[in-house]
């Protein structure tokens, strides 16, 4: 055992380097009464910096991982013509979730007539309104909401600022 290691400190090492973790799954919906077939793609992106001391490139160091979900029309000839809607809500605190599940995803939650959450758990419906059938749509949550979260060893509030917001 190290003596970091016996006085309670851990060896910045032996830290696991965190990766990214991407899962796609595919689905249908349908919205404006038209069934467009979709694919979801949705995880972690690990945000890194590069690192420098006296002047000299270190490589890159892990700092956040940032939760995202993506959908994308797959009915689409040309992919490099269509437009990308990119939707995050503010932090620390509030994540995208409202922004996909009671807006402009695919699916979102059944509300009553007047806007009212029932009791958990939620039932998923399509969205006739979504705007997935003119767009494709990446749901970002900035660092400190949802699952976005610093690194072990990172100060969270780094990100809580609109020039950090824009950097990653």
């Amino acid at each position: 055992m190290s003596e970091d290691e016996k006085n309670g400190k851990k060896d910045e090492e032996s830290k696991p380097e965190p990766e990214d973790q991407i899962v796609t799954t595919q689905h249908t919906a349908v919205i404006d009464n038209q069934e467009i077939r979709y694919t979801v793609t949705t995880g972690t992106i690990v945000l890194k910096e590069e690192e420098e001391k006296e002047g000299k490139a270190e490589g890159e160091k892990a700092k956040a991982t940032v939760f995202f979900i993506a959908y994308t029309r797959d009915d689409v000839a040309d992919v490099t013509q269509r437009p990308i809607t990119f939707s995050f809500n503010g932090g620390p605190g509030s994540s995208s979730v409202w922004l996909h599940l009671g807006a402009l995803g695919p699916r979102r939650i059944l509300i009553d007539d007047v806007g009212n959450l029932p009791q958990p758990p939620y039932r998923l419906v399509n969205n006739d309104y979504s705007i997935l059938d003119k767009t494709d749509l990446v749901f970002i949550d900035p660092v400190s909401t949802g699952f976005s979260r610093a690194v072990p060893g990172e100060e969270p509030k780094q990100f809580h600022g609109f020039k950090k917001d824009i950097e990653s």
